[in-house]
């Protein structure tokens, strides 16, 4: 296989290589949670990996001059893995990360249907909680031989 026709066909990976000062901590914290945002896997301690992309191109570039401005040292390198890791490892590395992130939103989006009022629950209200609102299904609670309520002419009448 020549090598412009293996290039063509598998993209490789664009990997961030960063040495960010000790100092202060939250510039470690900061570029980790935009790397994390980014979809980057760490590969080493300091050693982050995309598929290359244009875009990811363009997001890591972004990341790298924030190192710099920052104090530290980065490079962004297009590669092919060749020995070590594979692709298909760094791949799993990649559903591993997203799956994680999927049982996170899963989870909390458990938590949240839990504090949901169940169908025909009552309801408070959050500005008058003296009242209590129900959901009624369209016979719930009705009497057949009642009239439903109609307003009278004189509360609708309008003041002259």
């Amino acid at each position: 296989m020549r090598e412009k026709d293996k290039t063509a066909r598998d993209p490789g990976w664009l990997l961030l290589i960063h040495q960010i000062p000790p100092k202060p901590n939250y510039f470690r914290v900061k570029i980790w949670r935009r790397l994390q945002r980014l979809g980057a896997v760490g590969i080493k301690n300091s050693v982050y990996a995309l598929p290359s992309s244009e875009q990811a191109q363009e997001d890591l570039n972004w990341v790298l001059r924030e190192i710099v401005e920052g104090g530290g040292d980065a490079s962004l390198v297009e590669a092919r893995l060749v020995e070590g890791l594979n692709d298909e490892q760094v791949k799993e590395m990649f559903r591993a990360a997203r799956d994680a992130e999927y049982m996170a939103v899963a989870s909390d989006a458990r938590e949240l249907a839990k504090r949901l009022p169940r169908r025909g629950a009552a309801v408070k209200p959050s500005t008058d909680s003296s009242k209590t609102w129900r959901r009624k299904s369209p016979r719930a609670g009705r009497n057949p031989r009642r009239r439903p309520h109609v307003p009278s002419r004189s509360r609708t009448a309008p003041r002259g």
